[in-house]
């Protein structure tokens, strides 16, 4: 008896025209941006989730994109790490891919908040899977580099 590969899900977001993921499995729930009035940390802010307050961060400010106003799209996607509950906020939701394993086009350096450049061959869209962990605790700096290089090389691949 064969086995068949395992089904991992990921929920994909929008940031900056491009399409992150992290695994479904750390996600609390998703709600509506308000617009919120952030600081110039990239943890912006808390936000409070039916009397929960949860650590803000805003990945725009982490990877050293420009602010943006909340609109229809926007949204928090609450998430919970071994760290604790912390909100995410991204451009808007695209959708939850649920697939074997992707195939890596190129693996990210071990020090990146992006574990590998990953293709959905189902839409032919070019998905940064986003290690939150690493990307919370890495310095700005890094983070940023990190945004560049790999938003880069999808630029390019789509060429």
């Amino acid at each position: 008896m064969t086995q068949r590969p395992q089904i991992q899900r990921f929920l994909s977001f929008s940031l900056d025209n491009h399409l992150f993921a992290f695994p479904v499995a750390i996600v609390r729930e998703i709600t509506l941006r308000s617009d919120v009035n952030l600081s110039s940390d990239r943890l912006a802010h808390h936000v409070k989730v039916r009397d929960e307050e949860w650590p803000l961060v805003d990945l725009r400010r982490t990877f050293g994109l420009l602010s943006k106003s909340a609109d229809i799209d926007s949204r928090i996607i609450l998430i919970e790490a071994e760290t604790g509950c912390t909100g995410i906020l991204v451009d808007s939701i695209d959708r939850v891919i649920a697939r074997r394993p992707f195939p890596a086009l190129f693996a990210a350096d071990h020090s990146s908040v992006f574990s590998t450049l990953e293709m959905n061959s189902a839409q032919d869209d070019f998905v940064l899977l986003l290690d939150i962990k690493a990307c919370l605790a890495a310095p700005a700096a890094d983070a940023i580099h990190d945004y560049r290089v790999n938003t880069a090389s999808s630029r390019a691949k789509v060429s």
